[in-house]
């Protein structure tokens, strides 16, 4: 029950009345109260003096809060509500600032993720979801990125599709570093306007561990065979994202032989003589500014501008 003291004397103003065999713990909203009003909360167990009963007295836990402290989660912390993302032409040049900081789980029993399982084992996640419609190529990649400053440092995505309320896991990704590791999905041979459901998720364990690794993180939605080069120019290479967040992916339909990575002063920060065709380079070391990457294949060079964030 809780009382007022004014000049001596107590005057309730709620209760919440509760019984040993409901399994419910009692709780006061209040709401409409003066600032810095003083309320006295007294907790009661009841005695049944004709059986002598007083079996239910013990230990318990109260605590006081302001309700309108509680942080909501994200809008988009189910699939039914996630956010849309636009498909660029790859590379990626807008991205889209998503959070974890408040997200929670999302009910078990409308997804499940045989990767989430493999890799995490019994431990929970939080998650927040996106969607975006697969282009007329057929392909979709979806990757995520650091915001500076973010305790996020690792994500893992999960894509499905949805029928008739159910849905399907179509692909995964989860982190495979120590440290700073993103994610990201590539999605072929899918069905032209394909609405796939994006799940981001950090987990936790049971003491909460990663608690402390939830914040902003980038995410955007490309369309890797539409590259941004002149029409009717054949390209030498796709690479994304841009900005450069801790990887860099570089593809090319021919073999790279080497590549190299300059600062506006043109002195050499990076290089590789990869020969292949599909690499991915870590620009954790590199500080936020522009810079030039350079691409020699068999079949002609390409220069392109960077940014790292």
């Amino acid at each position: 029950m809780a009382y007022t003291l004014s000049e001596g004397v107590l005057t309730e103003i709620a209760c919440d009345a509760n019984y040993a065999d409901n399994g419910r713990a009692a709780s006061i909203e209040l709401s409409g109260q003066a600032e810095n009003t003083e309320i006295y909360i007294m907790v009661v167990e009841y005695l049944d003096q004709r059986n002598n009963d007083d079996g239910y007295r013990g230990p318990f836990y109260i605590c006081a809060f302001d309700p309108d402290g509680v942080q909501d989660p994200p809008a988009n912390d189910t699939y039914q509500t996630a956010t849309t993302l636009s498909v660029q032409p790859g590379p990626c040049s807008t991205q889209t600032q998503g959070d974890l900081t408040h997200a929670t789980d999302s009910n078990d029993s409308d997804y499940s993720s045989n990767c989430l399982s493999d890799y995490y084992g019994g431990a929970t996640y939080v998650d927040v979801w996106y969607k975006a419609t697969v282009p007329g190529s057929g392909k979709l990649t979806i990757e995520t990125s650091e915001v500076s400053g973010s305790a996020t440092n690792s994500t893992t995505i999960v894509a499905y599709t949805l029928s008739e309320g159910t849905l399907t896991e179509i692909g995964c990704d989860y982190f495979s570093g120590v440290g700073s590791a993103f994610s990201k999905l590539e999605l072929s041979d899918q069905a032209e306007n394909t609405v796939v459901y994006v799940m981001v998720t950090e987990f936790r364990d049971s003491a909460g561990y990663h608690d402390n690794n939830r914040g902003p993180f980038y995410i955007c939605a490309l369309d890797p065979t539409t590259l941004d080069f002149p029409h009717g120019e054949k390209p030498l290479l796709s690479y994304y994202s841009n900005p450069v967040g801790n990887r860099l992916s570089i593809e090319s339909p021919y073999q790279i032989q080497s590549l190299a990575i300059y600062d506006l002063g043109g002195r050499e920060v990076l290089s590789k003589q990869p020969d292949k065709q599909k690499l991915t380079l870590d620009t954790y070391s590199l500080s936020a500014g522009v810079y030039m990457l350079s691409v020699q294949t068999a079949e002609g060079d390409q220069t392109v501008k960077l940014v790292k964030k």
